[in-house]
């Protein structure tokens, strides 16, 4: 054990190796280019909006690409049209950097004269998810044009600010008020003015203060549907209409009117006080005659509401979608309806919480909590595949890089980045890390963030009874609900997360650092049953609360908890429900794992029957809606989805045996359910599996860019030997489990017919 924490001093010493963006592609090439801003101090006023302009002379079409940077939102137009819907990444890459978007224009932009109009948000605040620089400003670099001081800028005084009530604390965004008796120009943000406009104050290049280096933003920009019909709204009485989404959506509500001018129209959604804390709304203050107006700020929810003045004619209402740019590939259907609906939920619940970083709730908080991320970064593997884990890769390089000097982690950031919570963080920096390389194979990203995953992990100490000193952190926040065993647990997670890394030190090369972690575990682990074993469970010798479900589950996953334990622990977890939605997760898969399959079914369907039965498209914080128990219970946390990774995982067997899904191992077990179809995205291509029971054994038919091994267990399958042939070659592959051994073997595409004799 020495030998770890002799490099970990060894580690401190290059800790100034660790600068801005933390591994992530820095522009080196922006000498041309000056961060402006507004001069004076509206600059530096909260909630403020701006325009930036600057036309130019083209003699010669040359590469169209543009590199923009802010604090904090922008919409761009090209010569009138719109080019970029909302770009800009909250910031935080680090301390002191900004992401930058690189943007084609190459559509927009014409031979000679050429205008540029961009319409700035800056929020001034951090919240939960953003890193506030204190100005707004703007950094704009082609090969045709570079923001300095022969740009303009204007107030954007159509923009202003709501009356409370005010967005929540959580969030950096605010509410947006729009006047449109002060706008030239009803059915556009585009100013109308030539009078009020100033030359733009510079700064200097990058990484000038306060923006910083600038990181190349490592997600897409936002998929944009355009302007979309509702498919129901009805006019109440009182004038106000509540529009129908087909589903739980991060939307930009749109309206044409026609009024008479200096009426007020609030716009928010169903979701707007979900999980106890404002979200963010619009108001918008009518113009004269015949207006058009969309809201730049995203909201979510099933509905929309509009509080119309009852004079207000409506002439079209409708709204555009935008998100996090993934395909929806990934799927499961099967013969049951309960799974297949829970599997949809999921996915939406998911899709809903992904956009600049991944959120525990798209409402209340728009928060990269780790508890939550570990399980979702797992979901979106098998939802978008390779496309979302660019997102995944994007938290997990922010999380290393805001690690303090003394080697702690926080939750949540960027922004409010001075708060441990400890089981969090030992969720994130080695299970999380360890799921991101399983399913990308990006050894890379590896590299750059285990040091300081490594370094967190030192902090932590084990007592001379083997027993892991509890760090109470800043908040010792283990889930939401009753009967938290902590002691108990912080043992479970840190011994799961030394194998975890354990695991990459190998991968890395890391042999002896790999063989102190495995000596730590397994001292933790010769003690374990002396600790905390009761005779039927596992318990703090000073806990004195019901029995925890959750520490049992991790006690199963981390390979403390012996095989000889496994029929006391299911009984136990057969009857006792304590765990949130979300650490649910880890119930149903230590007893997926250890073959109790019917009990793991069984406790699933009871679980979410409610969700599955609701009317609402997502799933819930809590057992119960607006629950405090679970932190105010908002109705679209990702964080209980974890039916897209169980589903395909322990049905269908689908597992990658090789980092990145470069092959893959088939373990079916149909367990209750007829046939099933599933569909894994993977790099290449398309992994699809279809599973039905025949009388005698099992049809798999399979396409997958990919090499497949099947897989059969006797535990499983039963000790028989099986005969597994090719409809489409006839190859005949015989599989004897008479041994009582697991048997794996290579499978070719194709449809195969899986049969056993006795």
């Amino acid at each position: 054990m020495k030998k770890v924490f002799l490099r970990g001093i060894i580690l401190l010493l290059f800790i100034g190796t660790f600068t801005a963006g933390f591994g992530q592609e820095q522009n080196s090439d922006s000498s041309l280019a000056q961060w402006i801003s507004p001069a004076g101090k509206d600059a530096f006023k909260k909630n403020s909006w701006f325009w930036f302009r600057k036309t130019f002379e083209l003699t010669e079409l040359a590469e169209a690409k543009a590199r923009i940077a802010v604090d904090s939102k922008y919409w761009l137009f090209v010569n009138g049209e719109m080019v970029v819907f909302e770009g800009g990444l909250k910031r935080g890459p680090d301390q002191n950097s900004t992401y930058i978007d690189t943007v084609d224009l190459s559509s927009v932009v014409k031979m000679g004269e050429n205008e540029i109009i961009i319409l700035l948000c800056y929020w001034g605040r951090s919240g939960f998810s953003h890193n506030d620089s204190g100005q707004a400003g703007l950094f704009f670099q082609s090969d045709f044009v570079c923001s300095d001081a022969s740009w303009a800028v204007h107030p954007a005084k159509s923009f202003g600010r709501t009356f409370s009530p005010y967005p929540n604390f959580r969030l950096s965004e605010y509410n947006i008020r729009y006047n449109a008796m002060r706008a030239n120009n009803l059915g556009s943000w585009l100013p109308n003015t030539s009078r009020g406009w100033k030359a733009a104050k510079v700064f200097g290049a990058p990484p000038v203060a306060p923006w910083g280096s600038l990181v190349d933003r490592p997600i897409p920009l936002w998929k944009d549907s355009g302007i979309q019909p509702y498919t129901n709204w009805e006019r109440r009485r009182d004038g106000s209409v509540i529009a129908d989404l087909p589903y739980n959506a991060q939307i930009t509500p749109w309206f044409k009117i026609q009024a008479t001018p200096g009426l007020k129209i609030d716009i928010r959604t169903d979701n707007y006080n979900d999980g106890g804390g404002t979200s963010v709304r619009t108001e918008y203050i009518t113009g004269s005659g015949v207006q058009s107006f969309e809201t730049p700020g995203w909201m979510s929810g099933h509905q929309v509401i509009y509080d119309f003045p009852r004079s207000v004619k409506i002439l079209e209402l409708g709204y555009r979608e935008t998100g996090y740019d993934a395909s929806f590939s990934g799927s499961f259907t099967c013969s049951d309806l309960f799974f297949n609906k829970l599997w949809e939920k999921s996915r939406r619940t998911l899709y809903i919480n992904m956009r600049d970083t991944y959120m525990d709730c798209p409402g209340r908080e728009r928060a990269q909590w780790w508890g939550d991320i570990v399980i979702m970064l797992e979901e979106a593997s098998w939802c978008f595949g390779p496309e979302g884990n660019l997102l995944t890769r994007k938290g997990l390089l922010e999380l290393a890089a805001w690690q303090s000097a003394e080697g702690k982690l926080y939750s949540p950031i960027p922004g409010s980045w001075d708060r441990e919570l400890p089981h969090q963080m030992l969720q994130a920096s080695s299970l999380g890390l360890a799921l991101y390389y399983q399913y990308s194979g990006d050894l890379e990203t590896v590299r750059t963030v285990y040091p300081a995953f490594s370094r967190y992990f030192r902090l932590w100490k084990v007592d001379k009874y083997n027993k892991v000193v509890e760090r109470s952190g800043d908040w010792y926040w283990a889930d939401w609900g009753d009967n938290i065993d902590k002691e108990l647990l912080t043992t479970c997670w840190y011994a799961l997360g030394l194998r975890k890394l354990a695991f990459l030190a190998d991968e890395l090369g890391l042999e002896e650092e790999s063989a102190d972690w495995i000596e730590l575990y397994d001292s933790i682990k010769s003690s374990f049953d002396e600790n905390f074993w009761q005779g039927d469970v596992y318990r703090s010798a000073d806990y004195n609360l019901k029995t925890d479900d959750r520490s049992q589950a991790i006690a199963i996953l981390s390979g403390l908890a012996g095989h000889e334990r496994f029929p006391a622990l299911i009984k136990f977890l057969e009857r006792e429900y304590h765990a949130s939605p979300g650490f649910e997760k880890y119930v149903l898969e230590a007893l997926y794992q250890i073959g109790a399959v019917e009990i793991a079914e069984k406790r699933m369907k009871t679980r979410f029957q409610e969700m599955v039965d609701s009317e609402l498209t997502t799933l819930w914080e809590g057992w119960s809606l607006n629950s405090e128990e679970f932190g105010g219970g908002t109705y679209n946390h990702a964080w209980g989805g974890h039916s897209l990774y169980l589903l395909p995982r322990y049905y269908a067997g689908i597992s990658p045996a090789e980092p990145g899904f470069k092959s893959i191992k088939l373990e079916p077990f149909l367990g209750s359910m007829d046939h099933l179809d599933v569909v894994v995205p993977v790099a290449g291509g398309l992994i699809n599996v279809k599973l039905k029971k025949e009388q005698r054994g099992l049809s798999i038919k399979t396409s997958s860019p990919v090499p497949i091994f099947l897989y059969l267990n006797p535990n499983t399958h039963g000790e028989f030997e099986y005969v597994a042939v090719n409809i489409q070659s006839g190859k005949r592959v015989i599989i004897d489990l008479k041994s009582k051994q697991p048997i794996e073997t290579p499978l070719e595409p194709g449809e195969w017919v899986i049969s056993y004799k006795k």
